[in-house]
């Protein structure tokens, strides 16, 4: 296996573990927002940060993957 091809799927890896954690805190905010009563416009106040890492993470991870395909 090539050494460029790892250190992508390695950078995979990490950029999951990312959207994982930015997963978590919506999930983590949604339940606060239950509790509280909050209205969406709060609600989507707070988590659309999390939500742009997670595309933005999303977008990467497919990026890496397909370059470690063509580095193959």
């Amino acid at each position: 296996m090539k050494i460029e091809m790892l250190i992508l799927l390695i950078l995979a890896a990490l950029l999951l573990v990312v959207e994982v954690w930015a997963l978590l805190n919506v999930r983590r905010e949604w339940k606060c927002a239950e509790k509280t009563n909050a209205t969406c416009g709060e609600w989507e106040e707070k988590v659309r940060p999390y939500l742009r890492t997670m595309q933005i993470t999303s977008v990467a991870i497919a990026v890496c993957l397909i370059a470690a395909v063509i580095v193959r």
